[in-house]
């Protein structure tokens, strides 16, 4: 806008004299200046559409792809498989259980580190939505005391290259329903696989 307002005050200008009051060397300056406009306004656009066209990539590369329980997920350093899921009012044993003020939705998941170095399992490689988009955190308490009571849990593991784990994943929701757990490539991945988790 910037320099096609300028281009427009230059013609006014310019038609507001005679055009033989123009030396030859004005001339040709001036006509240097319209083409340099022109070149930056042509550049402009190109970069526009350039930041478009790779920003409407970045958003379809982002996408997130759907799977199932049982499915094999690959997403960039990682093989995941939601083996099933179940819900509890409590965990734990006589020395340490937590019982939930909703309930406990506990998912079994398998994973493989595919990369070439150690991996720590945390929250950034998973969340758990709801229907509405609403986001659940994995619950402390409940992994702590399924950990007390003996069972694996994925909560905080670390995980060597090409290594395979599997245990539990439990979170507090309200109630039973239908679940989306998100899988990601990690911390710095925009990839992400969505598994719609349904207790059979």
């Amino acid at each position: 806008l910037f320099y096609g307002l300028g281009l427009f005050v230059c013609i006014i200008i310019i038609s507001m004299f005679p055009a033989e009051k123009l030396s030859q060397k004005e001339q040709i300056k001036f006509d240097e200046t319209i083409k340099k406009i022109k070149n930056k306004d042509i550049n402009e656009s190109s970069v526009s559409n350039n930041i478009e066209n790779n920003s409407e990539a970045n958003i379809e590369n982002n996408k997130p792809t759907y799977a199932k329980i049982g499915d094999e997920i690959s997403i960039e350093h990682f093989m995941y498989r939601v083996n099933g899921v179940r819900y509890a009012k409590s965990v734990g044993n006589e020395f340490m259980k937590q019982t939930a003020d909703g309930i406990y939705l506990i998912i079994d998941l398998s994973l493989k580190n595919l990369d070439k170095e150690e991996h720590t399992i945390d929250n950034s490689m998973y969340k758990l939505t709801d229907e509405n988009g609403t986001e659940f955190e994995s619950s402390t308490d409940a992994n702590t005391a399924l950990e007390m009571d003996g069972k694996e849990t994925l909560f905080l593991k670390q995980c060597n290259p090409k290594i395979q784990k599997k245990g539990l994943l439990v979170f507090e929701v309200p109630e039973k329903g239908i679940y989306d757990l998100h899988l990601s490539g990690g911390f710095w991945s925009g990839r992400t696989t969505v598994v719609k988790l349904i207790d059979k």
